[in-house]
């Protein structure tokens, strides 16, 4: 019997919010495009246009973290109605099939034979949990008198998994003090270089006539700006796990 590994691993975590924010940006960059075609308001579709299929891969993938009770089974459109996924949404992107390839494509799935199915991939459980974490499913109105410019009404769709969230910020700020340690270890790398060649003489000359009180705290600031920023960012996550995530299920319940 193979069991989950339980253990914390932020960097793994960052590295998929890396991975989700450029495939994020590339959806939007994709979404643009398409919306510069021309409408048919008589079919209400933009005509020989491509519609992007990543918002629709994160509700298979947020939904299967949560609801696939039984991991080796097949995923079939069968379950699309369960994840929010409406008809007229997996019909712009040419239906099951090409949802679950990108799945595919993208190290998240794997397909059944006749490609009408997909198993997900520890890395899909593993992506799906971040978007657990990150997102929240929002009810949509849809406008059918307009030319669609939002995602709801692109895609005729009453749901859409919304980025705002404080789940975003909490990561932000990890990756803030990731990126910030980064930098203060290449800084003072470079300095201890330049130390030795003796390259330093005007910086000490400033630093001695500051009063000592001052530049203590300045290098204390300096120093502690990064550990304040993750631990600060670690507490609002245990914080936001329990009155959020662990909640979510029954959010979700009354939405639908």
């Amino acid at each position: 019997m193979e069991l989950p590994s339980i253990k914390l691993n932020i960097f793994k975590k960052l590295e998929y919010f890396l991975v989700l924010k450029e495939l994020n940006r590339q959806f939007d960059n994709q979404l643009s495009i398409l919306k510069l075609q021309k409408y048919d308001t008589n079919s209400r579709v933009f005509k020989n246009a491509a519609y992007p299929i990543w918002e629709i891969e994160k509700k298979v993938l947020f939904w299967t973290y949560a609801y696939h009770k039984f991991i080796n089974h097949e995923l079939q459109s069968a379950h699309f109605k369960d994840m929010l996924i409406s008809e007229e949404e997996s019909k712009h992107v040419g239906g099951q099939r090409n949802i679950f390839g990108n799945l595919k494509q993208h190290g998240f799935a794997k397909l059944s034979e006749d490609g009408l199915g997909c198993i997900i991939t520890k890395d899909g459980l593993a992506f799906g949990e971040l978007l657990w974490y990150l997102y929240n499913p929002k009810k949509c109105d849809i406008k059918e008198d307009v030319r669609p410019d939002v995602y709801w009404d692109i895609y005729k769709t009453n749901y859409l998994l919304s980025r705002k969230s404080l789940g975003w910020v909490i990561l932000q700020f990890q990756l803030l003090s990731m990126y910030l340690i980064t930098v203060y270890v290449v800084a003072l790398f470079t300095l201890e270089i330049l130390t030795r060649l003796d390259l330093v003489n005007n910086l000490q000359k400033i630093f001695k006539s500051m009063p000592a009180l001052s530049l203590d705290i300045f290098w204390i600031m300096i120093v502690s700006t990064p550990f304040i920023v993750f631990v600060t960012s670690f507490l609002g996550d245990f914080i936001y796990k329990w009155l959020v995530v662990n909640n979510k299920y029954r959010y979700i319940e009354r939405l639908k």
